[in-house]
Parts: C-alpha cells; sequence; structure tokens
C-alpha cells in the first residue's frame, strides 16, 4: 500500500520455511546485531536475572532535592514571563484604553436656543481635573464641541487661541468637550479607523494645536446629547448668569464669536 506501512499478514511470526511452529520460538543463530543486543542484557547468574541494586538513603535524599531545585529554578523563568506580560498588558490596557463608548453618542438634530439656560454639567480633563458649568457662574464661558479627528476643529483652534489670549485676562474661560468617540486617524483613514479617542489622542491634539484651555472627557455623552452637538465644532456662548447668547456649528471667524462674547463681558 502506498502512504504508510501496510498491514502485516499471517497474524503472528511465520514458520521458518519448511518447517512448522512450534509451542515456543526457537532461537535463532545470533548475528552480529544479535551479539550486541545480548550483550546489553544483564547476564543471568544461577536462579535468575541478577536484581537491580536499590539506591541508597543518601542517594535518594541526593535526587529528591536534584528534582525539587530543578522544579523551583525551571519554573522561574515561566513565572518571569507571566508577570511581564501581565505587566505589559496593563499597561498597554491603560495607555491606550477608549475613554467614551460610540453607542452612547446620540444628541438631537437641533441646537439649544439663545435665550434658554445652558444645561449645567460636570466634567473632568484626562488629568482627572474637574469643572463644572455652574461653578464658572459669573463669568462668560465660551463651549466647543469637538473631535480630535475633526480638521474644522483643528483650523479653529487658531480663533480659539487668540479669543483665550485677547480676552481670557478680561473673564472669559473657555471649555472644550470631546463630543466624537473616534481617534485622530478617523478623517485621513477616510472613516475607515474605528479605533476609540484615548488619552493620547486628547493630549496629540491639545499638544499639536497648542490649546490653553481645558479639554473635558464626556464619557457617556450626556452633555454632548443634551447640547445637541451633531457637528463639529459646535460653539456655544454662555453668559454670567449662565443663559445662551450664541449658537452656531461650523467654523467661525475671530469676530462671530467675540462679538457675543465681549457683550457678555460688559
Amino acid at each position: 500500500m502506498s502512504g504508510g506501512q501496510g498491514p502485516r499478514t499471517g497474524g503472528g511470526t511465520p514458520a521458518r520455511p519448511g518447517g512448522s511452529r512450534s509451542s515456543h520460538r526457537r532461537a535463532a543463530s545470533p548475528g552480529p546485531e544479535a551479539e550486541q543486543a545480548a550483550q546489553a542484557i544483564p547476564r543471568a547468574g544461577g536462579s535468575g536475572i541478577r536484581p537491580t541494586r536499590r539506591p541508597t538513603r543518601a542517594q535518594q535524599i541526593h535526587q529528591a532535592r536534584t528534582r525539587r531545585r530543578a522544579l523551583i529554578f525551571g519554573g522561574v523563568p515561566l513565572v518571569l514571563v507571566v508577570i511581564v506580560v501581565a505587566i505589559l498588558i496593563a499597561s498597554n490596557s491603560t495607555s491606550s484604553s477608549g475613554l467614551v463608548n460610540a453607542n452612547d453618542l446620540n444628541p438631537g438634530s437641533k441646537l439649544l436656543s439663545v435665550g434658554t439656560k445652558a444645561p449645567n454639567f460636570a466634567l473632568k480633563t484626562v488629568d482627572g481635573k474637574s469643572y463644572s458649568l455652574s461653578s464658572l457662574k459669573g463669568k462668560p464661558v465660551l463651549l466647543e464641541f469637538f473631535a480630535v479627528w475633526c480638521p474644522h476643529c483643528q483650523r479653529e483652534s487658531t480663533v480659539i487661541n487668540q479669543l483665550d489670549t485677547n480676552l481670557g485676562p478680561k473673564g472669559l474661560q473657555t471649555l472644550a468637550v470631546l463630543a466624537s468617540p473616534y481617534g485622530r486617524n478617523y478623517d485621513t483613514s477616510g472613516g475607515n479607523d474605528l479605533s476609540i479617542v484615548t488619552k493620547g489622542d486628547v493630549q496629540w491634539f491639545e499638544k499639536t494645536f497648542a490649546v490653553q484651555h481645558p479639554t473635558l472627557i464626556d464619557p457617556t455623552f450626556a452633555t454632548v446629547n443634551t447640547y445637541n452637538a451633531t457637528s463639529y465644532p459646535t460653539l456655544y456662548v454662555v453668559d454670567r448668569q449662565g443663559v445662551i447668547r450664541y449658537a452656531n456649528s461650523g467654523e467661525q471667524p475671530y469676530a462671530n464669536l467675540a462679538a457675543p462674547i465681549n457683550a457678555a463681558l460688559k
């Protein structure tokens, strides 16, 4: 048969040609291989084979200690590997874990109306510093809902930086709220990279575009949904009493934002 050893025929050891089977196997004349095999078998002496000598008590103790050392020291590399892998996994999950859940994003389609009370919120930066709208009462607030991947937000950052520089000393407080679940490569990938935004993405945006104001994380998008931030950037100006004085979306020129902010500063 091809592809392997064929089945053995005859059901047992065949008889010598021309002879018959006997009740016991006849030893054949030893050849060179048989003589080597015979030398490896202990010689019979007297009534039987000479018994193997049992190890002494000292030998048994030595063998046991050797086995214990092999188990202990042989297992150390494996234990170290497991510990190192666990540390790396924990470190990687901490540094690259997503900040939000994309399924939570569900804003309404219409911006909040000018002249209405701005809903309060309390959110934190990626470094854990807390900000709430109610705690800023008495200051005009510029709210920007943005995405790290959004080219419009990236360009608008220049305008907002100018507002911070010029009007921040007069009392303006700008707060940016992360409003998209996707990371920095979403737009450049043509919308194919759906990696969830990370702390590293936020820090990249802040550094790359020289952001001067706090960037807040909305883990459940509750604030984003409440403010109906359906496009990026979405911008609100809130006056000293917490009333919305300006609401718009998309890139805005400096003058469009400076006018309501200056009015709120009076």
